[in-house]
């Protein structure tokens, strides 16, 4: 059964849907054959197939009902990548406080379980909590963290997971050039594990830096390619992110309405994978574009949303 989940990893990458129904099926077969911890593994296989298309939080309910399950039933290490993915779909709606404690329990966990890559992937998403409420020392630390714990594997995706969390904590600081190095990391280890989420990540943070520089053509064409290549991995956070690094672009440019399409496209998606932060961002520069043209309604209307 664990190389039939392997083959089904392998696939999930180039065709995503094709490998939703697959774990489906096999979390059904998991069932009859009364194999809880395959069932377990099997869902959380589908849930980050699912979070790379950016339709995690439709099965939050099935995620929890699941550790509710693993609790009961004593299967520490199907409890911790439930608290993990749990924690995962928290962060991107925005709620930092469930997020950290669903993921501090996943490390507690960690004695148990001896789980690197769940207890990586909390960390990480520890660090991101911090970095984002502005304690850099605790971000730097759960990271520092994440690298020792990372250092027992060779896995490109956490690999190019860390350096891209790692640059943008350099680049808040202003440590561009560090940024740029982990960034660049970041890339290397995303297209040697053909890891296709995040290599239009990379060239993402790798286009706000040629922006802060001035690189004004060169931030257009890597912010305009992270558009494209995770339209087409159908990383739906990611496109609307680099619309809105797009759009503050046009606005340095003077090019409002081509910043208002921007903007537009950008709170659709976050609208659709109800990710509030991206949400707050749009209604706020909406706003204040409309109130721009003239149509007051419109920013109004913006306004009260945001």
């Amino acid at each position: 059964m664990n190389k039939i989940v392997h083959r089904i990893e392998q696939t999930a990458r180039r065709h995503p849907r094709m490998a939703l129904e697959l774990y489906r099926k096999l979390e059904d077969a998991a069932a009859i054959a009364s194999d809880a911890a395959l069932r377990l593994d099997t869902l959380y296989k589908r849930y980050f197939t699912l979070e790379r298309l950016g339709e995690a939080a439709s099965i939050l309910d099935e995620l929890q009902d699941a550790l509710a399950f693993a609790e009961s039933h004593n299967l520490p290490r199907q409890s911790g990548r439930m608290l993990e993915a749990i924690g995962r779909i928290r962060y991107a709606e925005g709620e930092y406080r469930e997020a950290m404690r669903l993921w501090a329990r996943c490390i507690d966990l960690f004695d148990l379980t001896r789980d690197v890559q769940s207890v990586v992937e909390a960390r990480i998403g520890l660090g991101q909590i911090y970095e984002a409420l502005g304690d850099r020392k605790t971000s730097a630390r759960f990271f520092r963290d994440a690298g020792k714990l990372l250092s027992q594997l060779d896995d490109p995706y956490l690999s190019s997971k860390l350096a891209l969390n790692l640059g943008v904590s350099y680049y808040a600081i202003g440590q561009t050039y560090t940024a740029y190095q982990q960034f660049t990391i970041a890339l290397s280890e995303a297209l040697r594990g053909d890891i296709k989420e995040y290599v239009p990540d990379a060239h993402w943070h790798l286009g706000q830096i040629a922006m802060d520089q001035g690189h004004t053509e060169k931030a257009v064409g890597l912010l305009q390619n992270s558009i494209h290549l995770s339209r087409a991995c159908e990383n739906y956070w990611l496109t609307g992110a680099a619309l809105q690094t797009l759009a503050r672009l046009y606005l340095s440019q003077e090019k409002f309405d081509e910043a208002y399409s921007a903007y537009e496209d950008a709170l659709a998606i976050s609208q659709r994978i109800r990710t509030r932060p991206q949400q707050v961002a749009c209604y706020a520069a909406l706003s204040a574009l409309a109130e721009r043209k003239g149509d007051l309604a419109a920013a109004l209307g913006y306004l009260r949303q945001h």
